[in-house]
């Protein structure tokens, strides 16, 4: 059995480390975020950790919040989804 990695931790590794809220913090939302205008980014399917859900929930999100415009489509061989920004 592996040892717990979970523990206490001091101030120092705390600030080294770096925080965020908790909630929004997805890693393909932080790369959704990051696009620029005409940018794509593929996100693979076997990457994809929500069970039954796709990226295009965040773009969703995103797209309601009126930060920017992303589009969302499947690869044509099913490995995984684009995601376009628009604006």
């Amino acid at each position: 059995m592996e040892a717990r990695k979970s523990g206490i931790i001091d101030q120092e590794e705390f600030e080294r480390t770096g925080s965020q809220p908790p909630g929004r913090g997805h890693w393909a939302r932080r790369l959704m975020m990051s696009l620029q205008v005409e940018q794509i980014l593929k996100i693979y399917r076997m990457e994809w950790d929500w069970k039954s859900k796709s990226p295009n929930v965040i773009v969703r999100d995103i797209n309601k919040k009126g930060k920017m415009l992303l589009e969302c489509r499947d690869a044509a061989d099913y490995s995984g989804w684009f995601i376009k920004r628009l604006e």
